[in-house]
């Protein structure tokens, strides 16, 4: 995929359209992201790979950061990455800042996408080389770790895994 081609209007718009619809299924308390993109996925037949990866991030990079909307003015996070948007950006609402909590959530959310975004671009390579050479042992190993991880967090209560 050369770079360029993905310099043409269409690309731009539809990864506008995405967002925008992506944020009013992140503001509805309940509808995911991953919900936005799995009821506009037969949109994207028509469209070719590139514009139908375009319009697919869209929707969820927009319904990630439309989800800071409830979190912030009626304290229910809109989606479940943004509970924590609940601890800071519902009292600042409730102190007469909800304007200001919006906008700060608005930066966050940009200013780490744009980061994660080039931290994936620049070690993705690397990982996926580190990664394939995975034999199953070190498969068989990592998940030993995580439910080692999850039986010794779940000491006190196994029923329901230390979460109350």
């Amino acid at each position: 995929m050369e770079i360029l081609s993905l310099l043409d209007v269409t690309f731009f718009l539809l990864t506008a359209l995405g967002a925008l619809v992506g944020i009013v299924f992140g503001a509805i308390p309940g509808m995911t992201a991953t919900m936005a993109v799995a009821v506009c996925l037969p949109l994207t037949y028509a469209l070719g790979l590139n514009h139908g990866l375009a319009l697919l991030l869209g929707l969820y990079v927009g319904g990630i950061s439309g989800g800071m909307v409830p979190a912030v003015l009626l304290n229910i996070p809109g989606t479940p990455s943004s509970i924590t948007t609940t601890f800071d950006g519902y009292p600042m609402a409730r102190r007469g800042e909800g304007e200001r909590a919006l906008k700060i959530s608005v930066v966050a959310s940009l200013v780490g996408g744009l980061i994660s975004a080039a931290v994936l671009f620049l070690f993705a390579p690397l990982l996926a080389d580190f990664s394939i050479k995975f034999s199953y042992i070190e498969k068989f190993l990592i998940i030993l770790l995580a439910l080692t991880v999850i039986a010794s967090e779940s000491a006190n209560n196994a029923l329901t895994g230390g979460a109350l």
